[in-house]
């Protein structure tokens, strides 16, 4: 009985944001931008002078095409979650479909396959594009198996995204925050670290809990440089999936909320 209704509410999901024109135009933007990346960056790659210096690889420019639907996705989730609410189809949906927690991972699960589909797709064609112009790779499995991960760590944080949107409810907000703990936050710690020695070990201890630093560790697969292990690596996905756990519930009890959603 749960299984279908969640079934029945991905589906609707699905159809619905296809046939919003917010996230048509997201999906296609993204989708452009990531490929405009990774064509670009394989035009560097290529380049002998820029090559010996930077040392692209297929993996690198795959990566970048996720990086870039990341940023879309991240303005394409907050848009469209916060125009559901101020609309009031947030409220509907929960008329509609009375029970709370198959309709919340429904919605949930609907958008982690349209972010994984947006992050995995460019990702895919701009790594076929490097190695077809000739780009150094590690193999083939292995360049797809970085690929995977970047988008698998892309989806994850549009997952956050998602829903920090729930909780924040404002797509102003949403977009500064995860601008803040994306990149704004792992800056500051840096920073702290370099210019107030006595705190340098506190400052990396809690940098390491960012989940700006996760993103950078789940994406970087032992081996594929020197301070790469295994260790670090599980790490990376432990926290992630911490952050969700965490969020998840924070966003679930807003959403339970009988009020949730309305004016």
């Amino acid at each position: 009985m749960r299984s279908t209704i969640v079934t029945r509410v991905v589906g609707a999901e699905l159809r619905r944001a296809g046939a919003v024109g917010g996230v048509r135009r997201g999906v296609i933007t993204c989708l452009v931008i990531s490929l405009l990346a990774g064509v670009g960056m394989t035009i560097v790659a290529r380049t002998p002078s820029l090559q010996e210096t930077l040392g692209l690889r297929v993996a690198d420019i795959g990566g970048a095409a996720t990086l870039a639907a990341l940023m879309v996705v991240t303005v394409m989730t907050s848009n469209y979650v916060t125009r559901d609410i101020d609309q009031g189809v947030m409220a509907g949906a929960k008329l509609w479909v009375p029970w709370t927690m198959e309709l919340f991972f429904g919605r949930l699960l609907a958008w982690g396959v349209l972010t994984v589909c947006v992050s995995l797709l460019p990702a895919l064609v701009c790594a076929v594009i490097a190695r077809v112009a000739g780009v150094s790779g590690q193999g083939i499995v292995m360049d797809l198996v970085a690929i995977l991960v970047a988008s698998a760590a892309t989806s994850a944080a549009g997952l956050l995204v998602y829903l920090g949107a729930l909780i924040l409810r404002k797509g102003a907000y949403v977009v500064t925050a995860s601008l803040f703990l994306l990149v704004i936050l792992p800056l500051i710690f840096a920073a702290i670290s370099a210019l107030v020695p006595p705190i340098t070990d506190a400052a990396r201890a809690a940098s390491a809990a960012l989940i700006g630093t996760l993103l950078i560790q789940a994406v970087t697969l032992p081996g594929t440089v020197d301070s790469a292990t295994g260790s670090s690596f599980a790490g990376a996905w432990i926290g992630l999936a911490l952050w969700l756990v965490a969020a998840g519930f924070l966003a679930y009890k807003s959403f339970a909320q009988e009020s949730y959603g309305s004016r």
